[in-house]
Parts: C-alpha cells; structure tokens; sequence
C-alpha cells in the first residue's frame, strides 16, 4: 500500500488557524519560549522537563540522552514539541530566523527517519507521530508565507504523508488514548487543510473512531479504565476539547454526547482525590500530582476535593462504591479537611493500558499523611529495573504466590472485580475478588469503621495445592515500623512517623504465620521503595506476612491513632 498521496500537493491554503485548532489541540509554548528558541539557534534544545542538550552536530533522533525515562525522552524530541518555542518567538518578534531554524530541524527529522525506521523506535510510534503532524500543522501556518516555496512543498508532503498514515487501520491503536490522539491530529488536519480531498473523510473517520473509543474507555459510571487517575484528568480534559470543537463548527450531535460524557466523569474524579488535594499514586500516576483545577470548574463537589477544601462545596455523601469499574473509596468526613481519613481499594483489570500488577490493593491516609501506599512507577524505560518493580505486584498490596507475582497483563479480565459492598453512616465494607493466578482464589474483604477508625482487612485465600502465600503492606516515606510477636501467629506492628504512634497494625492468622519488615532490598528480588519520576528513589518500610498453606484466612486490623 502506498501511502504517498497521487494528487497534487496543496500548496499556500489561504485559510487562517482556526480559533478552535489553536485553543485545543496545539502544545503550548515554555514561559521562557524566548530564551529557548535562542538556545536552539545555537544548537542547544529544551527537551521537555529533561534538561537542555547541545547538538552541535545535528541532533540524535534515535539516542536518549538521559539515563531515566530515555523512552519519554525520545517521545518529546520525536514529538517536535519544542517547535512551539520557535513559533511563539516568531509571533512575538517576526523574526524568521525562528521559522528557518525549526524548517531546518524538520527537514533533518525527514531525512533522518524514512518510514519505516526501526532504528529510532519512537520516530513511528502511534502516538508521537500524531503529535509531531500538530506540530508541523501549527509551524506551517506561519511558515508558509516566510519560507522559500520548495520548503513548504517538503513540508506540505510530509504532513499529507502523516495525515494519511494515522487513517491507516492497521497504524491505528484501537480503544487506547494513543488512538485519541491520532484522531485528534486528524481533526486538525481536516481543520486547517479543508480544501484537501480526504479531508472531510479524516473528519468523519476521527469522530467514529473517538465516539467508539470513549464508550469503550469510560464507564458507565463516569470511570476512564485505563487505571490510573492522572490519565482520567487528560482523557476529562481532552473530551471537553473535543466538546469545544464539535461545539464550535456545529456538530451538536457528537458535541452534546462529549459533554455529558465529561460531565459523568466528575463523580469519580472527586472521590479519587485525597485530603490533602493529590492524586493517588496508582496505576501510572506519579507520585505528587495535583489534579487540574480548570476542569469541571463549575462542579463545587469537585473544586472542594481538588483545592483540599479551600473552594467549592463538600459532597454530600463520604463513600461511593463504582462497583463495575473496581473502585471504592470511604472517608469519614470532608469536612475534617487534611485531617480526614481516607480509604481507598481497587479492583480493576479492563485493559492493559497502565495497568499494574495492583488487584486488591488498598490505599491509607489519615491526619495529614499518607500511612499504607505503594511504590508508584517509574516511567516507561521497560529495560530499567525500577521500571519492572514498579509494575510488579512486589510493589503493591496485593498477594504474592511461592514467590512470582501477576503478569501485568493477561487479558483476564473478568478474573478481577468487587464482588458486594455496603455503606451505612458509620460503617463501609467491600469485597473484592482475584481470581488470576492459576489455581487460587484470593477474597479481601475490607470494613472501613469510622467510629473506631479502624481499617479492618481479612484476606481469604483459597487453593487445591499448599502455596507459599505472601500479602505485603507499603508503609508511606518517613513511616518506621516496629514488630513485636503477641502470641503464636499473632503480632502487631507499630507505625511512627517523627517518633510519634500514628498507627498500629495487628495481624493474626489460625495457620502459622511469619511477618518480617523489608527496606530498599533489590534481591532476590526489588522490594520497599518508593519510586520518583526522576530516578531518585526511595527506599521504604514493606511489611511482608507470609505463610505456606492451601487454604489460609489472615486478618489485618489497621488501628488509627
């Protein structure tokens, strides 16, 4: 299949940007767009939140450049978004040295990276290549009545060559938000490029392929399930995008639909946020996350969750259970503000899209801090170590069998999943079943006691054949623990932070049980840490409660002080 275009390239569309392109779909400039669109006239480029690199012999498409994340590296420099500091400094001084420089890059991009390359596994990708054809649609605009005429007919047959590309089916990623994005550089293209002849087809071809992907990606109840929260705030925020556009040329039909899609997703996302304003860091949220504050800006129950209660209006009700999706989260009151307490337990497997190895896993925070968390993740180099851990059921609450943990993708979808629940003012229960590992069945069985503020967990773990069984137990950063055996398999933990009692674990069991407490180990395998975006890891407190068995039940009472 061919996918150069035969007809005549375009060339000098007498159209302007249109106002809902520039708004919603481009990447927007640095605050120092200047200093950086400088930096790059000198062959030093701003690539993303990596650093600035020097390239003064042409810049290395296919070689990351940092020693963490070098596959996030590669998607921003492959993505051309540092095309938006030389198009804002061209508009903000007219200098077309900006535009000859970024044709320059372009140009280099083009003859460095012929489709396919398999050399640069990021000049391709599903995703990056979506966002580059944005780029180069924005850079054309300015560029085409600066640059020479034999510029912009490389330019034009290149975007042409993306444009369709991102059509192809077999270059579409299905049902995921790299497939979103796709659609989405092609809703700019038909935009800018009308007069095109598949331009109309693009348009049509991106709605249909949205409109399949939200009813497939957002619950019924409102829950993106992609399973991580950070990606329900871009996928919220690019649905009110794509409101904003159909809204915009007219299309009330599809724009109606995205609006109420939008506005179902705010209930979980205001539940999902904790006291103190974060996010959670599961799934692929990283550690330290604020949700955005510029959605759902007329949703009072969501700008309360989201400013930690400085704005907005408590939601009337503590606990909500999406039973479908796999999440319950219980609270014992928004108006305690960060001294609230707040639960929250998962049992989500739909796609494997930034899912972890997490079924069954819990969350705790209380008075001002985390107390029971888990490792979080490490990016997207799959070749790092950290990176393997951080999906790895080691790095969560969960259960671990005769030492091997889940895959993080299996495709058993309907093995995971919140059997019943109930909420009463006082009281909140759930249960959750993993059925995944072959042979085993595991049923936790969570009652949030609000009176007592109690956590109470009884883990009920089923098979044919005796197993070595291990539940683990993240403790936050500056949380140490203290062991102290009872009696015969009973022993309670002590939880201080600043050398003050926040917490105390009791765990007690009818079969023989073991408890140790691990730290920043990396053999036999990674275990008790606390993984930072940019590399710098932390090592952290994991309870480890062992023991060998067919069929065990051990309870887990987590005592608040």
């Amino acid at each position: 299949m061919c996918f150069c275009p035969n007809q005549r390239i375009p060339y000098l569309f007498s159209f302007g940007l249109a106002k809902c392109f520039t708004q919603n779909f481009i990447h927007h400039p640095s605050t120092n767009y200047l200093e950086s669109a400088n930096n790059m006239l000198q062959n030093r480029y701003q690539i993303s939140n990596y650093g600035v690199f020097y390239f003064p012999n042409g810049i290395k498409w296919d070689k990351a450049l940092v020693s963490e994340n070098g596959r996030s590296y590669l998607r921003a420099l492959n993505g051309h978004f540092f095309l938006s500091d030389l198009i804002k400094s061209y508009e903000a001084t007219r200098k077309k040295v900006y535009l000859e420089k970024g044709f320059k890059v372009i140009k280099d991009w083009i003859n460095n990276n012929p489709y396919p390359n398999k050399t640069n596994t990021m000049a391709w990708h599903d995703e990056t290549t979506a966002r580059r054809l944005v780029q180069w649609i924005h850079f054309y605009h300015h560029a085409k009545t600066v640059l020479p005429k034999k510029d912009l007919e490389i330019l034009l047959k290149n975007i042409i060559f993306h444009a369709d590309l991102l059509s192809q089916d077999f270059f579409y990623s299905h049902n995921t938000n790299h497939g979103m994005f796709q659609d989405e550089a092609l809703l700019a293209f038909s935009e800018y490029f009308k007069e095109y002849q598949d331009a109309l087809y693009y348009q049509l071809l991106a709605q249909k392929r949205l409109k399949n992907y939200f009813d497939y990606i957002i619950s019924a109840e409102g829950v993106h399930l992609e399973h991580s929260p950070i990606y329900l705030q871009i996928i919220a925020q690019s649905v009110l995008n794509y409101y904003k556009y159909f809204n915009n040329v007219g299309n009330t039909t599809i724009s109606n639909y995205l609006l109420n899609k939008f506005n179902s997703m705010s209930n979980f996302s205001t539940f999902i946020i904790k006291p103190d304003g974060f996010l959670p860091a599961i799934g692929d949220t990283q550690y330290n996350l604020k949700p955005d504050t510029n959605i759902w800006k007329s949703n009072e129950w969501y700008q309360f969750a989201a400013s930690a209660g400085k704005k907005g209006k408590p939601h009337p009700k503590t606990d909500m259970v999406f039973k479908k999706s796999g999440y319950a989260i219980f609270r014992d009151s928004w108006n305690k503000g960060t001294d609230s307490t707040y639960v929250l337990f998962t049992a989500a497997y739909h796609t494997g899209y930034h899912k972890h190895s997490d079924d069954l896993n819990m969350w705790i925070y209380s008075k001002g801090t985390d107390i029971i968390v888990e490792a979080g993740p490490n990016g997207y180099d799959y070749h790092n170590a950290f990176t393997e851990y951080g999906y790895s059921s080691f790095a969560h609450n969960t259960l671990v069998v005769n030492d091997k943990g889940l895959p993080r993708h299996d495709s058993q979808y309907k093995k995971v999943y919140i059997e019943s629940y109930q909420l009463d003012k006082n009281k909140a229960k759930v249960r959750g079943v993993n059925e995944r590992y072959k042979n085993v069945k595991h049923i936790r069985d969570i009652q949030y006691d609000k009176l007592n503020q109690m956590i109470e967990v009884n883990d009920t773990i089923q098979s044919s054949v005796r197993n070595n069984y291990k539940l683990l137990w993240h403790m936050a950063e500056g949380i140490e623990a203290e062991l102290e055996q009872i009696r015969n398999n009973a022993y309670n933990v002590y939880l201080l932070k600043n050398k003050n009692k926040i917490a105390t674990i009791e765990v007690t069991s009818e079969t023989k049980i073991d408890l140790n407490i691990v730290k920043g180990q990396k053999n036999p395998q990674y275990l008790g840490w606390k993984l930072l975006i940019n590399g710098n890891n932390i090592p952290i407190n994991t309870l480890v409660i062992s023991t060998n068995d067919d069929t065990t039940k051990i309870n887990t009472k987590f005592i608040l002080h």
